[in-house]
């Protein structure tokens, strides 16, 4: 079945109850029925209705109204397809906000949910906030169903007048009185769904073109319905009987029974405008996850590039090691790299995945840093390059400053920021990083501001925070989208821009934390 989406940057619990009067769970296992019904109150439905199976479900709502279904896919007896085929069958439910739930995330069964008239799919295992999202979203499919449009066309306005008074409450009208006007609006915006016409406005050549046009302009599919004033035969429709969807009415039409024929059909339409819409949805979304999971395997295939020239020098450095302190240095360095580099990956990868979850600590900026410090200086002893501190409070006690955060996510952050301005910076030159704390829109952050001689090329900051390219080296630009991800998924964000002197500023925003020492 489908994959439900999960927000980068998720929540304990949803913002907003559902405001919804009854919900039906259906599911052969108790268990499971318990642990939805659970979910279900966690997130404001105070009355949950359970069945075993899709018959059971029908008894029940034959005698209980209920807003939406929840129905397991896979249950004995009628499973939860079969009982949807049910309800979208029966005009009474044949709209209800309908949720199909699996154990199986193939696109596939998805698809086939969908042609079902399921509005929404979820896959176990779920948390509140994932099957609070998905109850949103299949109702809010639900509602945006728009009326049927409905098309009348007579040329005695006797007759017309009287379609549209009985029509009227079915969806909105609008009527023809010859057969060119009754062509336009078959091109016309919004497309009928359902035409009621007079056979005799249309002659043995407007039906086939009708037809026709019909096929090709509205891909949701039209409902014909042809009003005769004689027993229709085969030879007067024989060739609008190729079209689908049609019937031959004998005129006059019982004005009752014409309004329990056409509101079927009516809903019918509204609920292959859903599937429509659901379809190109999907399609949409499957086409961003394909080429979201391309940019992840040229970001994967990149980072180990990258993780080569660390971890070789690693292994060459493991024979000196007898003989001195420098050595243990640049292996630490060496390691630390490959490291942070494997935690690039991974940890990127889950971020454009939506799946991260984000377990926050309280992270000692000044002892990460201080620790950056010397590994910065010492990896750019070539260069020359010193990198000067300046935070507010003291390194230990309850004063000091703490972030809100990941700790190992902020130490990638830290370092993908030096290594780029290390990268960017000339020899002898200085990387000032200076922190102050900052209240914005009711939350205290840590505003930490890295500023460096050098900066990217005009081409490069164009790119600055792009993802970066199948098949093209792991630059500054791409680096930077990675740093900006990693601040983002801590509920932070990082910008750039360049001062007067031509200098780089980086700005990274990090949540203050609340916690006055460490955890661990």
């Amino acid at each position: 079945m489908g994959l439900t989406t999960m927000s980068p940057m998720p929540s304990p619990v949803p913002t907003s109850p559902i405001k919804l009067s009854c919900v039906l769970v259906v599911d052969d296992v108790p268990v499971m029925r318990t642990l939805t019904t659970s979910l279900l109150q966690q997130v404001g439905i105070k009355r949950v209705l359970e069945a075993g199976d899709g018959v059971e479900a029908l008894q029940v709502l034959a005698r209980e109204p209920v807003d939406a279904v929840i129905s397991d896919w896979r249950m004995p007896g009628m499973d939860g397809l079969a009982l949807l085929a049910r309800l979208r069958d029966e005009p009474r439910t044949a709209m209800l906000p309908f949720v199909l739930v699996s154990a199986e995330q193939d696109p596939k069964l998805r698809d086939e949910a969908l042609k079902a008239g399921a509005q929404a799919v979820l896959v176990k295992p779920y948390s509140p906030l994932m099957l609070a999202d998905t109850l949103r979203k299949a109702i809010a499919a639900g509602s945006s169903v728009e009326p049927p449009n409905i098309v009348i066309a007579d040329a005695q306005p006797t007759r017309l007048k009287a379609l549209t008074a009985v029509l009227k409450p079915e969806g909105r009208l609008r009527v023809a009185v010859d057969a060119e006007r009754l062509l336009e609006l078959c091109d016309a915006e919004p497309h009928p769904d359902l035409l009621l016409i007079d056979a005799a406005l249309t002659g043995s050549d407007d039906l086939p073109q009708l037809a026709r046009r019909l096929n090709l302009n509205n891909p949701l599919g039209a409902q014909l319905v042809l009003l005769t004033e004689d027993a229709p035969s085969i030879e007067a429709t024989r060739d609008a009987l190729s079209a689908e969807r049609l019937l031959v009415l004998q005129r006059p039409p019982n004005h009752e029974a014409l309004q329990m024929l056409v509101r079927p059909l009516a809903q019918g339409a509204a609920q292959r405008r859903l599937l429509h819409t659901q379809q190109q949805q999907h399609k949409q979304e499957q086409q961003r996850r394909t080429s979201l999971q391309q940019q992840l395997d040229s970001l994967q295939r990149l980072a180990q590039a990258d993780l080569r020239a660390p971890l070789a020098s690693a292994l060459g450095l493991l024979e000196p090691l007898l003989d001195g302190s420098e050595a243990a240095e640049q292996l630490e360095l060496a390691l630390l790299e490959a490291l942070d580099g494997l935690h690039l990956v991974s940890t990127l990868t889950q971020i454009e995945q939506q799946c991260f979850e984000l377990r926050t600590r309280g992270v000692p900026l000044r002892r990460l840093l201080e620790r950056l410090q010397r590994l910065t200086e010492a990896a750019y002893a070539h260069k020359a390059l010193k990198l000067h501190i300046d935070l507010p409070g003291p390194a230990r006690g309850p004063s000091a400053l703490f972030a809100s955060g990941d700790p190992l996510l902020c130490h990638t952050l830290l370092q993908l920021l030096l290594r780029l301005a290390g990268d960017l910076a000339p020899p002898n030159s200085t990387l000032s990083l200076h922190a102050e704390l900052v209240r914005d829109a009711g939350h205290d952050n840590v505003l930490l501001q890295l500023r460096h001689a050098g900066t990217l090329s005009g081409p490069e900051r164009l790119r600055a925070f792009n993802p970066p390219d199948a098949g093209k080296a792991l630059d500054g630009p791409s680096r930077a989208y990675a740093a900006r991800r990693f601040a983002q998924a801590q509920r932070g964000d990082l910008s750039l821009e360049i001062d007067s002197q031509g200098q780089s500023l980086w700005t990274l925003r990090l949540l203050k934390s609340q916690l006055t020492m460490a955890a661990g």
